[in-house]
């Protein structure tokens, strides 16, 4: 197991040929959920390297060709900081041997406090997606993602304290929210846990399987249903920190069944599935 995101040494997962070779670090979260899924980080020799191989490989489209030093400080600036560097920073950069220059300055931008928030600003819009705070207010879910970014904590780590959340522990109520705000509606959950932890958009899977994609099966998609299902938005009571009740909105957690369905191209044929996308590994 190994964690991402956010990065530790981002040198290792940036190269002046990827430029944002480092937001595909992304397509290796299915390590959130099982060994065996990938190699061991210590494996490698670097990150970087890794994902170069991995996009030239299956993902050209995102090698970048190599570019001149300040549209590379550029880009690197926006990856980590989102936001364009200084004149001052140009100048600094440029003056600076080129030997061991670019690792320097993954270290000095990922020091800057802006990286933090980039950091947060991602886990807000990837996790929540620009939804209103019904459930839980802002600032309780905006302190948890910055804690979460001070401490450097692996992307798998978080990723299973969302998923692994629950709703009697009121310290939980932050990851909650990826459940609370969706409403407890099962298909948006399943969706949105293929989309965001696997980084595989499900729902066309919803009602058959893909006709010209082999491992785009329906049955995958209902067994991420499968996982969610049985939960639902229940209305209950809490006492404050001065004891006074007051309610709220609970994603409860029942027994766990199989998720029958069938396909559009198959009408009258049943299908059953059980949860099938996840496993403790801890």
């Amino acid at each position: 197991m190994y964690g991402l995101i956010p990065l530790q040494r981002a040198h290792e997962a940036l190269s002046s040929k990827t430029a944002i070779g480092w937001l595909c670090v992304f397509v290796f979260t299915l390590s959130v959920f099982g060994p065996g899924l990938g190699p061991a980080l210590g494996q490698v020799e670097t990150l970087h390297n890794r994902i170069d191989g991995a996009a030239q490989a299956d993902l050209p489209w995102l090698t970048a060709s190599p570019t001149e030093p300040s549209q590379a400080l550029r880009r690197l600036s926006l990856d980590l900081r989102n936001t364009i560097p200084t004149i001052e920073e140009i100048d600094a950069y440029l003056a600076e041997p080129p030997e061991g220059r670019w690792v320097r300055w993954v270290d000095r931008f990922l020091a800057d406090p802006a990286y933090r928030e980039r950091m947060v600003d991602w886990y807000d819009k990837t996790l929540l997606q620009r939804r209103p705070y019904q459930n839980v207010d802002r600032a309780t879910w905006i302190a948890y993602l910055r804690s979460a970014v001070d401490a450097n904590t692996p992307i798998d780590v978080l990723m299973q304290g969302i998923v692994q959340s629950v709703w009697w522990d009121k310290s939980a109520r932050a990851q909650q929210r990826f459940f609370l705000e969706r409403g407890g509606d099962a298909h948006a959950l399943a969706r949105d846990v293929g989309r965001v932890f696997f980084g595989k958009d499900m729902q066309c899977a919803q009602c058959h399987d893909h006709p010209q994609v082999d491992d785009y099966l329906q049955i995958d998609y209902h067994g991420l249903l499968a996982y969610v299902s049985p939960s639902s938005l229940a209305e209950g009571k809490t006492t404050d920190e001065k004891g006074a009740e007051q309610k709220l909105q609970m994603y409860i957690e029942k027994a766990a069944g199989d998720a029958p369905f069938e396909s559009v191209f198959n009408k009258g044929v049943p299908f059953r599935s059980a949860t099938r996308g996840f496993r403790r590994t801890s």
